[in-house]
């Protein structure tokens, strides 16, 4: 309507078949009505692909609509063939997303072609999840998702406060690749990261994610998210060299950010909400390690389950 500053899908074939548009298809133009750093997306998928995860890549853009500037957006990479393409051998496979669990398979919206799509395997990838869940035995999931892929995915979802995502469940895509006949998680809808630094690493998620309560209630699982969290920790997790990133791109768009004239909230509430995510990396890695400490310390646990007892995780 020209008033508000609306998100935006640009297709760019779909009036003239095979076009493109510097190699893509298709792109999402996010609003960042809820990332009033406009960075979130852009940082948090870029540590999921740097963790080895499939994540979209994401830029930034200045948009008019007919003349009529809209102000900055978030660029995010639509997950579509070429983006597939990127991390499978074989993109053929069925793409599912949220915003339910894969238990309501019934109901996930499907992204890729439907006249492919077996529907049914997600029932089958769900019992397994049961099963395993019931007999503490991981080894029910081994021929329907890589076990360590998935302890990183997790990993990531928790260190990044990924409150929304799969542990939710409500924000991701899932992939079944044919070469391996095994589903990957990929993370959806990430603007609302890096908020909480008191998240609990095992503690519950805010609804019943089937793969995520196998992992939480086998010991196999949860020495595989441990083992992943310590590894995220000593490779990709650099406070300093996150918050220089963070500080570099926001220099870049800050007089774009300036200028845009349809950003939903003032100057001050974006400063103050990039001091916010610049503080969550050092408090957060802090945090992690004492609760790895904890496993060992039946003390030192007592006292960080008070502590996270407020967060999200832990409800």
């Amino acid at each position: 309507d020209g008033q508000n500053k609306n998100g935006f899908t640009v297709k760019f074939n779909a009036f003239k078949n095979g076009q493109r548009f510097m190699g893509l298809k298709k792109l999402q133009l996010n609003n960042a009505a809820q990332d009033s750093t406009y960075i979130r997306e852009r940082l948090g998928y870029a540590l999921f692909r740097e963790a080895g995860l499939p994540a979209p890549r994401v830029g930034h853009a200045t948009v008019s609509v007919n003349g009529d500037p809209f102000g900055l957006y978030v660029q995010v990479e639509a997950s579509t063939e070429d983006f597939l393409a990127r991390w499978f051998e074989d993109t053929k496979g069925d793409l599912y997303e949220g915003p339910t669990d894969i238990s309501n398979w019934k109901n996930l919206d499907l992204d890729s072609d439907p006249k492919r799509a077996q529907r049914g395997l997600l029932m089958g990838f769900t019992e397994a999840a049961k099963r395993a869940e019931d007999t503490n035995d991981l080894t029910h999931l081994e021929d329907w998702v890589d076990l360590g892929h998935f302890a990183r995915f997790m990993a990531m979802e928790i260190l990044c406060d990924h409150w929304d995502g799969y542990l939710s469940p409500n924000n991701y895509r899932v992939y079944r690749n044919p070469t391996d006949r095994k589903f990957y998680f990929i993370p959806h809808g990430a603007d609302q990261l890096f908020r909480n630094s008191n998240n609990s690493l095992f503690g519950s998620s805010r609804g019943r994610s089937a793969v995520v309560a196998a992992f939480r209630s086998t010991d196999e699982g949860n020495l595989l998210l441990e083992e992943a969290i310590n590894y995220l920790l000593g490779t990709i997790w650099n406070p300093e060299k996150i918050k220089a990133r963070i500080m570099q791109d926001y220099e870049r768009i800050r007089p774009h950010i300036v200028a845009d004239a349809k950003r939903p909230y003032d100057l001050f509430e974006v400063e103050e909400r990039l001091q916010a995510t610049l503080s969550f990396f050092g408090k957060a890695e802090r945090l992690k390690r004492w609760q790895l400490m904890a496993l060992d310390d039946r003390e030192l646990e007592d006292r960080l389950s008070r502590l996270t007892s407020r967060s999200r995780w832990g409800r």
